[in-house]
């Protein structure tokens, strides 16, 4: 099933293109599904101030927060995709926080800002930073093949069929989105084309196959 297209600015309104000479040799082609991974309140947090307990960073005088279970989704997310990270905030900032996490060479790719497009909304007249999946095409990678893990869609609103929406991560210990996320992902790893997926509801798709496994299980100790 379709999902909704969601609003995006008027394309005459971009003030940079997708170019396929700037991207040449930017990343390396894979055959697995790629999975593109937002930073900022998907991965981890970053505040200003101390949160009610301590970061287990400070990064450019931010009090860095992980997700709890970030290190073991990258770690299973790497096994089973080719992963790229892209995010509005800067190169400096991006690199400084993931090689903090993991070996930032296994990435396909960490992109930054720089590789957003820049739109004005007219009923905002403000400007934002947008994340343009014909990019990724004029790399080489294939649309069906893609998938988005973001907590802002508005910036993907061009690739609406291709994002998984997480909740955004605010520093909570407790949040247990990224276990979740990475039942989902498994399960949609073999399909042809993700886009033929709605992901809308996907938590409590994760919900539906968490209670098949169970009842599979319980069958069998019957048996």
């Amino acid at each position: 099933m379709s999902q909704a297209t969601q609003s995006c600015p008027r394309l005459g309104v971009w003030t940079s293109t997708p170019s396929s000479a700037s991207l040449l040799g930017e990343v390396e082609l894979q055959p697995a599904k790629l999975l593109v991974l937002d930073l900022d309140e998907t991965l981890v947090h970053s505040s200003p101030a101390r949160l009610g307990r301590d970061a287990e960073h400070r990064v450019l005088g931010y009090h860095v927060y992980e997700r709890p279970g970030v290190r073991a989704f990258l770690e299973d997310a790497f096994s089973r995709f080719a992963v790229g990270i892209w995010t509005a905030s800067t190169a400096t900032y991006a690199d400084e926080i993931l090689s903090l996490l993991t070996d930032v060479s296994r990435f396909q790719f960490i992109w930054s800002r720089e590789h957003c497009s820049i739109a004005t909304p007219p009923e905002t007249q403000r400007f934002d930073l947008l994340k343009d999946i014909r990019q990724l095409e004029l790399a080489g990678y294939d649309a069906s093949r893609i998938l988005f893990v973001d907590d802002l869609p508005h910036r993907l609103c061009l690739s609406t069929e291709n994002i998984i929406q997480v909740r955004p991560f605010t520093g909570d210990a407790k949040d247990d989105e990224l276990g979740d996320l990475l039942t989902y992902v498994s399960w949609l790893h073999p399909v042809k084309d993700v886009r033929r997926v709605d992901k809308r509801s996907w938590r409590a798709e994760v919900s539906g196959l968490r209670i098949a496994s169970d009842a599979r299980s319980e069958s069998e100790v019957v048996s």
